[in-house]
C-alpha cells in the first residue's frame, strides 16, 4: 500500500467516523430516542474509530518525513 493510499483510507475513515458520531449526537439529543446506551455506544465508537484513522495519518507523514530525511 503506498503512502497516499494509506493516507487516502485515513481520511475516508475520519470522515465516516464523524458522520458516525454525528448521526449518533442526533439520535441521542431526540427526546424521544429509543436506546440511548446504544447510541451512546455507536458516539464511542466512532470516537475510537477517528483516533485510529488520525494514527495512520499520523504514522504515514512520519514515514514520508524520514524517507525524506534519508533522501536529503
Amino acid at each position: 500500500m503506498s503512502f497516499s493510499t494509506a493516507m487516502s483510507v485515513a481520511a475516508t475513515g475520519i470522515q465516516q467516523g464523524f458522520q458516525k458520531l454525528d448521526d449518533a449526537a442526533r439520535r441521542i439529543a431526540e427526546p424521544d430516542s429509543d436506546d440511548l446506551a446504544k447510541d451512546l455506544v455507536s458516539a464511542i465508537e466512532a470516537k475510537h474509530s477517528v483516533a485510529a484513522n488520525a494514527a495512520v495519518v499520523k504514522t504515514s507523514d512520519k514515514m514520508v518525513g524520514s524517507l525524506v530525511d534519508m533522501m536529503v
